[in-house]
């Protein structure tokens, strides 16, 4: 990676060239700093135009089940994921930190059994009393969060200036879709469509925020 992020720099010096379309070909998440520009006739772009639809996102619950939990993260290789109360944002969770909260639990199911008689142990992200595991302290409180109307060019802007990793699009509270840097990358390199093409062979193989 290092070879060709140097490869890359050398070859700005002379003009976009194979760098460029090698880092696009492999889905590398390197985002350039270069101005966005809309495609001619684009209408005006929005958040709304490139963002992955809720119906597409994969969330979780504020209540679920310990092992439904479990089954998720066994399940898919997403790097975070919204979490919902009935519909409405109440934050972020991250794939390391859910594990890292799931885990001791998964181990203390048989203290559990004898206690309850049941290995169900419910899980909460709401910070109340009266569940069996509150994970509310895994949870990011406060994700960015922008309307679906924002305009493409600022959404862009805040990836490259502020280095975020994915961002919210959200209506009164609600969760209307998900952008990624992956998904800003990709927009950058539409040039490159192609090389585009072929990355999501490889990005098929490791998704993430």
């Amino acid at each position: 990676m290092l070879a060709v992020m140097t490869s890359k720099f050398v070859g700005d010096y002379f003009g976009k060239g194979v760098y460029d379309t090698w880092i696009a070909m492999h889905g590398y998440p390197y985002l350039p700093a270069s101005e966005f520009r809309e495609t001619p006739g684009s209408g005006g772009e929005t958040a709304s135009s490139v963002m992955t639809p809720v119906h597409s996102v994969t969330t979780i619950n504020a209540t679920a089940s310990l092992n439904s939990l479990d089954a998720l993260l066994n399940a898919c290789e997403y790097d975070g994921f919204p979490v919902l109360d009935e519909e409405i944002v109440i934050g972020f969770v991250t794939r390391y930190r859910l594990r890292q909260a799931i885990d001791p639990l998964l181990s203390g199911r048989r203290a559990v059994r004898q206690e309850t008689g049941s290995e169900e142990i419910v899980c909460s992200f709401l910070g109340r009393q009266g569940v069996a595991a509150d994970l509310a302290f895994a949870l990011e409180k406060a994700p960015m969060q922008i309307r679906p109307g924002v305009p493409l060019q600022v959404v862009v802007s805040m990836f490259q200036k502020m280095s975020l990793r994915y961002v919210m699009i959200t209506n009164q509270g609600r969760l209307a879709g998900l952008l990624t840097k992956r998904d800003i990358v990709r927009l950058m390199n539409r040039d490159f469509g192609q090389a585009n093409a072929l990355s999501e062979r490889f990005e098929y193989q490791s998704t993430s925020f």
